[in-house]
């Protein structure tokens, strides 16, 4: 018999991918809070967009803080949608899950919106090619009524003209992680190979795999010099760090 992705206990993966993700992102919760407190700015019943959504981590936490907000997440993996979907307790409309991929320059027409209110991501935009990051703010900066906030937390590297704190940077993550595997923490790895022997996620994973055999991934982190310089040329009128940790930070802009 045919099993079907519904059968998933979506709520169980999407908690194993919480902590997974604790051990490659240090302070990870931090990050989040520093966003949701910067959100608080906006009027209560603000819509978001959450780009790259993944499992839904970030538009969980908005629509939890702010029972007025909406959130309309967008992502192109069906494994991260289908637990978006799922593993998101009932927000009665408050939440839309769509299928887009932000390296098409059509996916702001999937919204249903012409302008929002902010734009948040994280552990995402690392994905994207330099060019395509580009694109992407200054078509974010379209989307955004005046005085709306983007947000990007990510790890994003110092420049080329700080290479000892780029270093320092990198030796700190990786501890970070090597104390988090050494007490048991699962690995990306093998969450996915986790899922994989789960009949009922065939499908889904055989579509996640053919949406990612077209995706090359960047040979190199276009780092915070760019991600900066491209929000400014985009036209927000304030970019800043609004929390950071070594290179994992929130970088913040005002439209």
């Amino acid at each position: 018999m045919t099993q079907d992705a519904n059968e998933m206990d979506w709520t169980t993966w999407y908690d194993r991918w919480e902590r997974q993700q604790e051990a490659y992102v240090a302070y990870r919760e931090d990050r989040f809070n520093a966003m949701l407190a910067m959100l608080g700015s906006l009027p209560p019943e603000f819509v978001a967009v959450d780009l790259a959504c993944g499992p839904g981590s970030l538009a969980r936490r908005i629509l939890g803080q702010f029972p007025g907000a909406r959130v309309i997440a967008i992502d192109f993996d069906p494994v991260m949608l289908a637990m978006a979907r799922a593993a998101i307790p009932a927000s009665n409309g408050r939440l839309t899950v769509i299928d887009g991929d932000l390296a098409d320059p059509e996916w702001p027409a999937r919204l249903g919106l012409e302008q929002v209110d902010a734009a948040v991501s994280t552990t995402a935009i690392h994905w994207l090619h330099a060019g395509d990051i580009l694109k992407l703010y200054r078509t974010v900066a379209g989307l955004l009524r005046p005085g709306g906030i983007f947000m990007n937390g990510d790890h994003m590297e110092f420049g080329a003209a700080q290479p000892l704190l780029h270093a320092a940077a990198r030796r700190v993550r990786n501890a970070h992680s090597t104390r988090a595997f050494e007490s048991g923490a699962e690995e990306a790895e093998q969450w996915w190979a986790a899922l994989a022997e789960q009949p009922a996620a065939a499908d889904l994973l055989a579509a996640h795999n053919q949406a990612f055999a077209a995706k090359e991934r960047p040979s190199y982190d276009p780092g915070f010099v760019l991600h900066e310089a491209a929000l400014r040329d985009a036209g927000f009128r304030e970019v800043a760090t609004t929390w950071q940790f070594f290179e994992n930070r929130v970088l913040t802009a005002i439209r």
